[in-house]
């Protein structure tokens, strides 16, 4: 199940979504960023020894306009982000954020 948070920076929202992931036969924790200004979606790995954030290879990705929510596929394989202002979803394959 994803966890949904929401947080509004200086005019910048932003809704992050935590997924358990397996990559390489381990279990890592990733939060994944819509972002409202720039029109991306950042992803980060989470340490699980100490919390610390750290953005995947590529990421920021592109997203339509003003993407607002973040959802994650049953399976945990894929995310989509609903794109506000262009009335779009962005999909990705999370099994291809390295």
């Amino acid at each position: 199940m994803c966890r949904i948070f929401v947080i509004t920076l200086v005019c910048l929202a932003m809704v992050a979504c935590a997924v358990n992931h397996k990559l390489s036969g381990e279990v890592s924790e990733m939060v994944l960023s819509a972002n409202q200004g720039p029109n991306d979606v950042s992803v980060y790995r989470v340490d699980m020894q100490d919390g610390h954030l750290t953005a995947v290879e590529e990421s920021p990705f592109r997203a339509g306009a003003y993407p607002m929510a973040v959802a994650v596929s049953p399976d945990e394989r894929y995310t989509y982000v609903t794109n506000q202002g262009s009335d779009s979803i962005s999909g990705y394959r999370l099994d291809e954020i390295r």
